[in-house]
């Protein structure tokens, strides 16, 4: 198993000040589960990042990309910047006029970036 996952979910745990078993907890999950998983000794399945994703503030999508689970989505300059995936993620999930209202949010930003 590739060891970027469990390092990428020890860091959100670490900055959460977040145990195996409160991660486990708040995700709905047996603290064995997180623990396998971390060690290595499970790899990191579709319901496992979906129950992880919610108490980190995560889009399912970001988690499961993180594992490795589902691909990355290409960009148009393919940026590796992972916060444009994640903003792609969140985005996806807003109801259709919160995404209108980020759409004009953005544009205005990227005039104001032109004019100045």
């Amino acid at each position: 198993m590739d060891n970027t996952f469990v390092t990428w979910l020890i860091d959100e745990m670490e900055k959460r000040d977040w145990s195996n078993s409160i991660l486990a907890r708040k995700a709905g999950l047996v603290p064995s589960a997180v623990s396998q998983v971390i060690s290595g000794d499970r790899s990191p399945g579709y319901k496992f990042c979906i129950k992880v994703a919610r108490p980190l503030g995560l889009p399912p999508e970001t988690v499961l990309r993180k594992a490795g689970l589902l691909p990355r989505l290409p960009t148009p300059r393919e940026v590796s910047n992972s916060t444009i995936q994640d903003l792609v993620d969140i985005i996806r999930d807003l109801p259709e006029d919160s995404q209108r209202d980020l759409l004009e949010i953005a544009l205005a930003l990227y005039r104001r970036q032109d004019s100045g």
